[in-house]
Parts: structure tokens; sequence; C-alpha cells
């Protein structure tokens, strides 16, 4: 099945991810790969917007906010990251939450949560729904319209932006305005 144009154009501005395909397979590669993306890293700043701000959510969660420069009330996006559920932090896909808030116009609030294996389930997905209930509690207060509110996962982060709104249409919470997965 040939890969859609869209697809194929956002894979080619992405870039190498930096992935060895032979971690794959080679567990001491894995080991060594892993142990070296959890190392600290400064945050990247490439993509120019408003302002950024690192925030702890509801005394627990650590998020970093991206606003864009504009007239307020903005469209939210809390972001959940990729990393097969063991890789992450707010540096991590640093550059895509730049790029989403400065081309959407939207406040980016990406979302640091917990990672295996440290954390078992639902760990993970505790942070999200702790971050999601606090984007909703506090969108207005932060300049945002809190009937244009997205949820937007990557990989591990599109299981858990699933699996949030599922687990909020149990709870009765009002749905997420859109969801990319």
């Amino acid at each position: 099945m040939p890969l859609d144009e869209a697809v194929r154009a956002y894979l080619a501005a992405a870039g190498d991810t930096g992935f060895p395909a032979e971690a794959l397979t080679d567990p001491a590669r894995a080991a060594a790969y892993l142990a070296a993306a959890r190392a600290p890293r400064p945050a990247r700043t490439g993509d120019p917007v408003g302002r950024v701000e690192d925030r702890t959510l509801d005394g627990d969660v650590r998020a970093r906010l991206y606003f864009p420069d504009g007239e307020r009330p903005f469209p939210a996006v809390l972001f959940l990251h990729g990393g097969g559920w063991v890789l992450g932090d707010l540096d991590f896909q640093d550059h895509v939450c730049r790029r989403l808030c400065r081309d959407t116009g939207a406040v980016v609030v990406s979302v640091d949560y917990r990672l295996a294996p440290e954390h078992r389930y639902p760990a993970a997905l505790d942070d999200a729904e702790t971050a999601g209930n606090w984007l909703r509690a506090h969108a207005a207060g932060i300049g945002c319209d809190p009937d244009a509110l997205a949820v937007f996962g990557s990989s591990a982060g599109g299981n858990l932006a699933a699996a949030l709104t599922l687990r909020d249409r149990a709870a009765n919470r009002a749905p997420f305005a859109l969801q990319v997965l």
C-alpha cells in the first residue's frame, strides 16, 4: 500500500529519529540506547513561540506549556509524547510541540507522564487524566477556549490519548473537541 503523501511529507520534515535499527534486535544495544536517551539534554528552541512555561499540574504532574503570540482565547492541545512507554520527557518532543503551537495557534500542554518500568500501569494514564482534568479546569485562566480543547498523542502517547478519552467518557467528563492519534 502506498504511503499517504501528507504522511510522507511529515516524515521527511521530521527527519531521522536517531533510533538505531539494531537496537530492535540486540538487547545490549537497546539497553545502551535507552540509557543514552534518558540522559538529560537541553530543550530545543528552533521554532520560536510566544512563550514557554514549565509547570507542575495539581501537585505532581510536570508539564510544559507553549503559548502562541496573538489574541486570546486560544484553542489548547494536551500533548502526550511517544517513546514506547519507557522514553520521553518534556524535552523529548519539544520541537514537535513548538511546531504544533506555531502552526496551529494553540496553547500546547506537553505532559511529562511517568514511564515504565519504574512506574507500572496505570501510572502514565493517571498522569494523562490529571493533566486533562487540569486543562479543563484551568483553560480559561491560561487564555484558552474551554470548548476548543484537543488531545494529541504519538505512539505510546496516542494510546494514552485514546485511553484517556475512554476514561473521560466513562466518568461523564466533557469530551475533547478533537482527538489526534
